[in-house]
């Protein structure tokens, strides 16, 4: 089956050949009555397949990562007789827990975990706490980590689930700040305390991302609950637009994660 992929816009070798894969699963759902899944997708990856699914009238899909509003996530492309389901999803969570003295990092659990000899699209989210954490990995995955003892020097306790104690919500710092435009280059400088100047400079460089995918374009407008990135600045949600004021200027609420 030949389908365009230009609504896309350009795409690298490893996007190309990820959209033709969608694409297949797509038809092998349609076509041949065969649910499939992908392994864990970033934030510009379930975009993309969002608008495939989207160019080819697919609805019966889903995107799960274990639990609501997970990042990372896998897609599922379900055949026509069956329902989209979270628990049809070939992952789960793997709980650790440790001295809440003993401070791990996000960069700790993965560099154990790809340690094991696994992928890092078999790994989905890291949510970690005090003295507890949790990951969500596809089921092979997960039986490797199942019998890990250490992150680093760090001695764990592993067990399959997630600990009942641990706040799985995002937290955010609000930003409430005023702008001329809802041009990307006017929240950038808003967003990360720069210069409009400096804020053009970063997009032309190539370190700002909307909803996973890179843009270069300074005027691109923002819609309320777009996600963004800053290299080195962090991450953000466009979480609130107010009505403009007489003088033209717009009340905005970022929410910055942290």
């Amino acid at each position: 089956m030949n389908v365009r992929l230009d609504h896309l816009g350009t795409l690298s070798h490893e996007d190309k050949i990820f959209a033709e894969n969608t694409v297949g699963k797509i038809t092998a759902a349609e076509n041949k009555q065969i649910t499939s899944f992908t392994f864990f997708l970033n934030e510009g990856r379930a975009e993309m397949a969002r608008k495939i699914a989207a160019s080819l009238g697919f609805e019966n899909y889903m995107l799960w990562g274990g639990y609501e509003n997970a990042e990372r996530v896998m897609l599922g492309a379900f055949a026509p007789y069956e329902q989209p389901d979270e628990q049809a999803f070939p992952l789960c969570a793997v709980s650790f827990r440790y001295r809440e003295r003993d401070k791990l990092s996000h960069r700790d659990f993965l560099g154990a975990l790809i340690g094991l000899g696994v992928s890092r699209d078999t790994i989905g989210d890291i949510i970690i706490g005090n003295g507890e954490a949790a990951a969500f990995m596809t089921n092979t995955a997960a039986s490797l980590a199942l019998g890990m003892e250490k992150i680093g020097r760090v001695g764990v306790a592993v067990s399959e689930g997630i600990p009942s104690a641990l706040k799985m919500e995002r937290e955010y710092k609000d930003i409430d700040v005023t702008i001329s435009s809802l041009r990307l280059d006017c929240v950038i400088s808003q967003a990360v305390k720069c210069s409009r100047e400096e804020a053009q400079r970063l997009i032309r460089s190539g370190m700002v991302m909307i909803k996973g995918q890179r843009v270069t374009e300074r005027d691109k407008r923002l819609e309320q609950a777009d996600t963004f990135s800053v290299r080195g600045h962090g991450k953000f949600i466009l979480d609130n637009v107010g009505q403009a004021a007489r003088s033209g200027r717009i009340h905005i609420r970022l929410k910055k994660f942290i």
